[in-house]
């Protein structure tokens, strides 16, 4: 829907005004529970421990409100390969009729497209109200990044980093400094010929990065470049610009170099590995599992982008324009971005608060010096002097967004497939993939 007759405009501006005052529409009266409780409803798509354990929680601390969780597919329910699509569908039917749940799980789903048709609250005057980022705890980059408009529609609760990692003995070799905080995918080109010529003789390293199709590689640069290519104020993809069209042209001059490979490599038979890092942990045991001598680095980015660290929000809740019940809804996406539930064993992931991460920092630094640390082979770790402040600093330097549009980039990686297999020139898939965007953006 492109348009709407300016007296739902006018609705739904007036209960965003009344939203803010803190009080609701006349007539309009949230669901109470036998006993008297506030009724808020959140829909999910499958099951997850981290929300069940905080509701209780919740509830324990706000006797007044009742959080049911819907949930679309049980533990015990057999999952189908269309049932994403299936439970997308679901969701919009109920937005648009404003027949939904009060919150929503959106980590898989468009949120630009609900933002576009104004379904989902700006969460920016909760927070500004509770001046959360002025108080120092919450990552800003992290919010900043996931903003559209300029307005906040999905609060992340925990994220997953991606960066790369380096092979620090055959850097250290071949005397090859990196800047890896500016450096671009032209120059990870540039010096990844360099390391090849000091790897070749000792370690058998024949590529930069291994086991790597290349519509993979887009999409990970796509999905953190989200809005380079898609204007969400407007819903326009602009795949067939020249920007894009260089990008696939660059990735495929890399496989052609033979840089990077879709073939499989033995571990630490490569120079780089592009990872996903989910916990403090996670830091040093898959690093010192591929080399010796690890060195953490930001991934290759464009001069554009501020940080080559990108990050993936997999717990991130939305409220429903049409709730009636805005605020107490808030009040779980508030105490869910608490320590006390951001500190619960049963989130996944990095905490969306710098307090929270480096207590477990200190943990896991603790048992590496103690020795206590040890990685699935039994061995101890040996850590470099300065990794943990790397660590740090790419944690904290974490603002790429990888955007969640399954949809669509299941279009971008499936039409990419027939240029970089030599089928249709860069110019023709990219029309392709314009012209598939723009009508799955049109829906």
């Amino acid at each position: 829907m492109k348009k709407r007759l300016l007296i739902v405009l006018a609705c739904m501006a007036l209960l965003t005004m009344t939203m803010a005052c803190g009080s609701r529409e006349q007539g309009e009266k949230p669901k109470k529970t036998k006993d008297g409780k506030t009724i808020v409803t959140m829909s999910m798509m499958g099951t997850d421990s981290f929300y069940k354990a905080a509701v209780k929680k919740f509830e324990q601390k706000n006797p007044d409100i009742e959080v049911q969780l819907h949930i679309y597919k049980q533990p015990n329910e057999k999952w189908e390969e269309n049932d994403h699509d299936k439970y997308v569908q679901k969701i919009n039917t109920e937005l648009l009729a404003g027949s939904g749940a009060d919150i929503l799980e959106v980590a898989s789903l468009p949120v630009g497209k609900y933002v576009n048709k104004k379904l989902f609250v700006n969460l920016n005057e909760f927070i500004d109200k509770e001046e959360l980022l002025q108080k120092g705890d919450l990552y800003p980059n992290i919010i900043n990044s996931m903003k559209i408009n300029d307005g906040l529609y999905s609060m992340p609760l925990t994220f997953y980093m991606l960066c790369f990692i380096g092979d620090g003995n055959v850097l250290k070799k071949a005397n090859v400094q990196v800047d890896d905080k500016n450096w671009t995918w032209q120059q990870f080109e540039q010096v990844a010929q360099q390391l090849k010529q000091h790897s070749s003789d000792d370690g058998g390293i024949r590529y930069a990065l291994a086991n790597y199709p290349p519509e993979d590689l887009l999409l990970e640069i796509v999905s953190s470049r989200y809005a380079e290519f898609v204007d969400s104020r407007i819903q326009k993809a602009s795949f067939d610009a020249p920007r894009f069209i260089e990008l696939m042209e660059q990735i495929k001059s890399m496989y052609d170099h033979q840089v990077v490979t879709s073939k499989e490599a033995e571990i630490g038979k490569q120079l780089f590995y592009s990872t996903m890092l989910m916990s403090s942990a996670d830091f040093v045991e898959w690093p010192h599992t591929l080399y010796s001598n690890p060195v953490l680095m930001h991934r290759p980015h464009t001069a554009e982008q501020d940080s080559g660290v990108n990050f993936y929000a997999p717990y991130q809740l939305a409220i429903s324009a049409k709730s009636q019940v805005q605020e107490e809804a808030w009040r779980f996406l508030s105490f869910l971005a608490s320590e006390e539930a951001q500190s619960m064993q049963e989130r996944r992931g990095f905490s969306v608060l710098a307090s929270v991460n480096e207590k477990k920092f200190s943990d896991v630094q603790s048992k590496v010096n103690s020795g206590a640390f040890k990685l699935e082979s039994g061995k101890t770790v040996k850590v470099a002097d300065g990794y943990f402040a790397k660590a740090k600093q790419l944690l904290a330097a974490a603002n790429g967004y990888s955007s969640g549009d399954d949809k669509l980039f299941s279009i971008v990686k499936e039409e990419s497939k027939s240029y970089f297999s030599g089928r249709k020139s860069a110019q023709e898939a990219a029309k392709l993939i314009q012209n598939r965007v723009t009508t799955y953006l049109n829906e």
